[in-house]
């Protein structure tokens, strides 16, 4: 089971929505993210890492254009970053 989202400008609400989709997914499985985004909050951002961050599975991310700003920190979150 794979799990993806596209990210734009992230704010708090996202983050609730994002931060229940990964509370939600099983320990044992991966989440795969695509970021194209120039960034958001950094409440929002920093509080999306952590839950990567203590996914046990892994995560990975995909940035098919760019990732700037609170997206940065999102790529960083990650087990692997694929930049295309």
């Amino acid at each position: 089971m794979e799990f993806n989202f596209i990210f734009l400008n992230f704010n708090i609400e996202d983050s609730e929505q994002i931060l229940r989709s990964i509370r939600l997914t099983p320990p044992d499985v991966p989440i795969d993210l695509i970021l194209h985004t120039p960034g958001g909050l950094v409440l929002a951002t920093e509080q999306i890492a952590r839950a990567l961050i203590r996914h046990r599975a892994k995560v990975t991310v995909f940035v098919p254009h760019y990732a700037m700003s609170g997206g940065t920190m999102l790529a960083l979150a990650a087990d692997e970053n694929y930049h295309g």
